[in-house]
């Protein structure tokens, strides 16, 4: 019986553990999912992506993993263009996040171009959504 009480803690502590490191990468990549910039040539993030990572660095703050910043564009223009591009973004985000107390070697960035899309439709909401950030952790 003991052994049995002894498997039965141990995998709750497995399965909250489990929970509760999903919760962060969950969140994380619902928020990542809202840094946008300016527009789709634009260095500059949208006001409202500050308070998004105020958040990200928050949650960050609770956590010891490493995360990639992956940078994606859309394919409007020259390629070698949105790849520099989304390398900029990338180091952008790893700036803005180093700056609210997150450890540099923490965050290693790269930027993807147009290389990686999130879907193949050409209109506006195809670009949109292959026009992101994302932050991978690390394992």
């Amino acid at each position: 019986m003991k052994k049995l009480n002894f498997i039965l803690i141990l995998s709750c502590f497995f399965f909250v553990g489990k929970v509760f490191s999903q919760d962060h990468s969950e969140k994380i990549d619902a928020l990542a999912e809202q840094l946008k910039f300016k527009s789709s040539i634009s260095l500059e993030l949208k006001k409202e992506s500050v308070d998004v990572l105020d958040t990200i660095a928050n949650i960050l703050k609770t956590t010891s993993y490493t995360y990639n910043i992956e940078s994606h564009s859309g394919m409007r223009g020259k390629s070698s263009d949105n790849l520099i591009k989304t390398q900029k973004r990338a180091i952008i985000i790893k700036k803005a996040l180093v700056k609210r107390g997150i450890n540099p070697s923490r965050l290693n960035t790269v930027g993807f171009g147009e290389t990686s899309p999130k879907t193949s439709m050409p209109n506006t909401r195809g670009r949109s959504w292959n026009e992101r950030i994302e932050l991978i952790k690390k394992e």
